[in-house]
Order: structure tokens, then C-alpha cells, then sequence
């Protein structure tokens, strides 16, 4: 009864603040090539009877779960807010140009193509996100990529893109905001996510002995509604 009482109380306030894991419900269905489409996202109800709130444990596999995210408020010591965001390309950057310039002024050598197309694949901002931190994790799923679940202690952990590029992936708490940095032999990018009223905003800088300089660039997403 408790449990039923709490699920119509944040159904109508929206003040629960962690998504709910194990639950059916649609995904984020979107494609880079392709117009986006939202379906699903942020449907403003609570999950009942959800086995744990709040992301899952990342030393656990969780390659399957489809994750509903409840509309919520900061989390608990941080200022980023929990939630579904889609991007919003008048106050972003032109990322693909920034990595192209990059590219450009790369010295000529057999790694060159290589780490262009990787650069490029990793780059890419992505349409829509959903975030969650809570229990010292942080949680986040890009459009159709295979969600990340880590300690915001800095304890490192592999994932693999869908392309099959592998990166040791870590999180760190910056005061309000958190950093989630991308390790890999070639070069490392760190993005910092960071709450601005009702928007989403990521800072990327990328970093590699191939470029001449770093690639810097800003992501701003508005709150899906």
C-alpha cells in the first residue's frame, strides 16, 4: 500500500528522481542518419514495484534492461538533475566541423584514417539522452547506444561501442557537475555534464598524440517534455 501510495504521489508531481530498471517500457528510437523520433521518453509516471530505484550496480551486467525514466529533481549533494534530454542544435556547436578540422590538420601517416573514422564515430553528439545518478553511480543512455553504468569515484570500467571500439570509461563528481572520461590507446575524451535550469549542457574536450591541439566543444540539450 505504501509502495502504491508513492507511485500516484510521483505520478502526479513527478518527485520521484531515479529511473526505475527492470520494467518494460519504450526506449529512446532514434537514429543519427536518420530524422529523429522520440517515443517514450520521459512519460512522467513512476514504475511500481521496481525491484531497485536508481541506476544499476556497474560491476553487474545489465545488457538487456530497458530503463523508464520518471521526471525528478537534483539528486542528493549534486546539481545535475536526472532525466530525458533532447538536443538542441541552434545552441550547440558545430561538433562535426570541430572534428573535421581536427582531422584536417593531422600530420599525414598510415594511422590517420584509422583514427578519423573513430573519431568521428565517438564524437558525434548524440540526439537524445537519459541521465540518472544515484547510490554514488551515474547512469546515462545516448540515443541507441548500450547504457553506461558507473562509480562516480573515479573506479574505472571497459565498455564497448557498437562499432566494437572498447574504452576503459570513468566518472568523477566536479562540485555540481560530473565528468565522464573515454579512455582508450589513442586518445581520451572527457565530457562534463552539468545542469543549467531546464537544460543539459556538455563541455568535450578530446585529447590524443595524433592531434596538434585538443578538440574542444559544447553540447546544450533541452528537457524532454
Amino acid at each position: 500500500m505504501a509502495r502504491t501510495v508513492l507511485g500516484l504521489f510521483a505520478a502526479a508531481t513527478g518527485s520521484l528522481c531515479s529511473p526505475a530498471l527492470g520494467q518494460d517500457g519504450p526506449p529512446a528510437s532514434v537514429s543519427l542518419d536518420q530524422s529523429p523520433t522520440v517515443e517514450g521518453i520521459d512519460q512522467g509516471g513512476a514504475v511500481m514495484d521496481a525491484p531497485f530505484i536508481g541506476p544499476p550496480d556497474p560491476r553487474k551486467e545489465h545488457r538487456n534492461e530497458i530503463v523508464v525514466t520518471a521526471p525528478c529533481s537534483a539528486s542528493a549533494g549534486q546539481g545535475l538533475i536526472s532525466g530525458s534530454y533532447i538536443l538542441d542544435e541552434e545552441r550547440s556547436d558545430h561538433v562535426m566541423q570541430a572534428l573535421n578540422s581536427a582531422v584536417d590538420g593531422m600530420s599525414p601517416s598510415i594511422a590517420r584514417p584509422s583514427f578519423a573514422r573513430r573519431l568521428r564515430k565517438a564524437g558525434a553528439p548524440a540526439y537524445a539522452i537519459r541521465i540518472s545518478i544515484a547510490a554514488g553511480r551515474f547512469w546515462i543512455k545516448n540515443d541507441a547506444k548500450q547504457e553506461i553504468v558507473v562509480w562516480t569515484s573515479g573506479e574505472s570500467i571497459e565498455w564497448s561501442q557498437e562499432d566494437g571500439q572498447v574504452f576503459d570509461v570513468s566518472a568523477q563528481v566536479n562540485g555540481e557537475a560530473i565528468s565522464l572520461t573515454f579512455r582508450a590507446a589513442d586518445s581520451e575524451r572527457t565530457t562534463v555534464y552539468r545542469s543549467d535550469g531546464q537544460q543539459l549542457v556538455t563541455e568535450t574536450t578530446i585529447i590524443s598524440p595524433l592531434l596538434s591541439t585538443p578538440i574542444r566543444y559544447k553540447v546544450v540539450y533541452n528537457r524532454a517534455s
